[in-house]
């Protein structure tokens, strides 16, 4: 994939469903828990949403630092 929204979601997904195993469903936030009086999803759920933002704006905030390995 070459979304970096996508990659990331990937990456948590993963993560989150190897650490925490007891977890049912991991999706992306799409209203899921506001469609109706029972919420499409199995208990207990990770929802997640990115909040939009510029990725130049992001690369802007973005340092270059010296790091010495030995």
């Amino acid at each position: 994939m070459n979304s970096p929204f996508a990659n990331i979601f990937l990456a948590l997904q993963q993560h989150i469903q190897s650490q925490v195993p007891a977890i049912k469903y991991i999706d992306q936030d799409l209203g899921q828990l506001k469609a109706n009086a029972r919420p499409p999803v199995s208990w207990p759920c990770v929802l997640i949403d990115f909040e939009d933002f510029n990725l130049r704006t992001l690369a802007k905030m973005c340092k270059p630092q010296r790091v010495l390995l030995y």
